[in-house]
């Protein structure tokens, strides 16, 4: 007859699944949590880079010597605005990486964007404030921001929508 072993030591196949099995769930909800906590400090962090473009606008505004203003009208100029934050902010990476002013649709999630809104008749526009824009990437995928008005005022925006087609 075959003895029994009384002292069994060590684990058996099933017991190492059902562990593996278990910390790979617990790694899972880990790496959900983890990915879901870092979009957040991004969304905070790109938020308060937003707010530091905005000074930055503010404090161009109120140097009336500087270049976002238009040396033939004395005016805000549209352009020289874009040109002004995209050279002080290289490493940002605006959605309108073109010249254009006027912002149509909120930047995809994670991205900034420039809006300048201007009133008057074709030709003879005036820059009535800066929007300085970011996508969320959290799942609500809020655009939020700031605007700087014509005479240097910040205002936080909570949550921006594109205007209506013209």
């Amino acid at each position: 007859m075959l003895k029994l072993r009384k002292n069994k030591k060590g684990f058996t196949l099933v017991e190492l699944i059902v562990v593996i099995a278990i910390m790979a769930v617990l790694a899972g909800v880990v790496a959900g949590v983890t990915v879901s906590q870092l979009n957040k400090n991004t969304d905070k962090t790109n938020l308060n880079q937003a707010k530091g473009i905005a000074d930055f606008v503010a404090g161009e505004i109120a140097d009336t010597t500087s270049s976002v203003y238009s040396t033939t009208t004395g005016e805000l100029d549209a352009t020289a605005i874009i040109t002004a934050i995209k050279g002080q902010y290289k490493s940002v990476t605006f959605s309108n990486d073109t010249d254009e002013t006027a912002v149509t649709e909120a930047p995809g999630k994670g991205k900034f964007a420039i809006n300048i809104v201007e009133t008057g008749e074709a030709g003879k526009e005036k820059v009535t404030s800066v929007e300085i824009l970011y996508t969320e990437k959290q799942s609500d995928g809020k655009t939020k921001g700031y605007k700087v008005s014509d005479n240097g005022v910040i205002e936080q925006i909570n949550e921006w929508t594109a205007p209506a087609g013209e």
